[in-house]
């Protein structure tokens, strides 16, 4: 059994996706649905495309993951 009690996505604005773009999130070459880049033991699921959290840097993503788990920020 693992340790783990809930796994929490985020994603970082840095690079394809664009918060300010509603194209970002259409399918590519002409597909039916944006791409899945889950894990191969994870099925698809709606749910499992939509972030969490929405970060503008990798800066800002460590922040909150000290945040969530109570570290000291300094």
């Amino acid at each position: 059994p693992s340790a783990s009690r809930s796994c929490t996505s985020i994603l970082v604005c840095t690079g394809v996706y664009n918060p300010r773009d509603p194209q970002s999130t259409e399918p590519v070459l002409g597909g039916e649905e944006p791409p899945f880049h889950g894990h191969r033991d994870f099925s698809f699921s709606s749910g499992l495309m939509e972030a969490s959290h929405v970060v503008k840097d990798v800066n800002e993503a460590v922040q909150l993951v000290f945040r969530k788990e109570g570290w000291a920020l300094e």
